[in-house]
This record gives C-alpha cells, structure tokens and sequence, in this order.
C-alpha cells in the first residue's frame, strides 16, 4: 500500500505510530516511491511532496535493526497505474526486543 502523504512531518508521525504499534521482536516490511520517482512516469503520484527520501526513513528506524535497505530503480507491475521502472524506498527493519 502507497500512503500519498503531503508533508514530512505526516509521513514521520505514520512511521511513528507503526514503529509504536509493532511488538518488540517483530519485523515492519515498507516500500514507498522516492523522491526521484518523478521522471518514471510510473506512479507514486506526481508530487514530490508526496514522496519519501531516504534520510526519513532512516532517521526514524535509527534505533532499529536494518535488515534490508534498498535505495534505487525497480520495476513494478501494479495495475495500470503504476507499471514499469521506477525508483523505490525499500526497507526490512526489525523492532528490538528490550
């Protein structure tokens, strides 16, 4: 699922609230269109406002264990609307258990 959330500080509040709601020892599975999907022409809507740059989503998981980042191209064959390549956030992060 692509949440198309306009702001930052939304999209930081979201991951918040997921990183709050997951039991320690479980693990968060999360792609998102980046902040250079634009020229894919391939969805992720066509604002850059509503897509995620690596630096937040690396800033909010800080004091999770990463198990796969991904910053990059990717093809993607999701309906009509979003199909062919373009540039993802992918991320594996599993919550600590305190």
């Amino acid at each position: 699922m692509f949440g198309h959330i306009s702001d930052a500080d939304s999209r930081k509040k979201l991951m918040n609230g997921i990183k709050e709601m997951l039991r320690p020892g479980g693990t968060y599975i999360m792609e998102v269109y980046s902040d250079q999907q634009l020229p894919y022409q391939s969805g992720g809507g066509n604002d850059i406002r509503l897509l995620y740059t690596p630096e937040e989503v690396l800033t909010v998981f800080a004091d999770w264990h990463f198990k796969h980042f991904y910053y990059g191209e990717a093809v993607r064959h999701e309906g009509n609307l979003h199909t062919g390549l373009g540039h993802v956030i992918q991320t594996v992060v599993h919550k600590p258990i305190l």
